[in-house]
């Protein structure tokens, strides 16, 4: 799995990555210490977008080897009030009472729509 062509590109490309990060670094710090003051921030950037790359790397990896858990198999979320699924929360927003403000609200963005979409004359 980790070792397919498409991993491959992946781990050549975080090489890469770090490398080109460290190299900059390395040479904004050269720069900085040269009298270059705006250089002392790049020079601790870079080594932070390196580290980056390799938290996308190493997360890339886990959800990989770890997918979460699809549609098919998912059960309600624990943030759901009494363990509803997510269908029955939309019904019951459905079933809602009217609302007079965003009834209006919405006729008035068909009436653009219509405008914008009449024919030339």
């Amino acid at each position: 799995m980790l070792f397919s062509p498409r991993w491959l590109a992946r781990h050549a490309l975080l090489l890469a990555a770090v490398s080109v990060f460290a190299l900059l670094g390395w040479w904004q710090l050269g720069r900085a210490e040269g009298g270059n003051g705006r250089s002392i921030g790049y020079a601790f950037e870079w080594p932070l977008f390196a580290a980056f790359a390799i938290w996308w790397w190493g997360r890339t990896i886990y959800l990989e080897r770890h997918p979460p858990a699809g549609p098919a198999g998912a059960s309600a979320p624990a943030d759901l009030p009494g363990g509803a699924a997510e269908g029955e929360l939309r019904q019951a927003a459905i079933e809602e009472e009217p609302d007079e403000e965003l009834d209006a609200y919405n006729r008035y963005l068909a009436q653009l729509h219509a405008q914008d979409h009449r024919p030339a004359r």
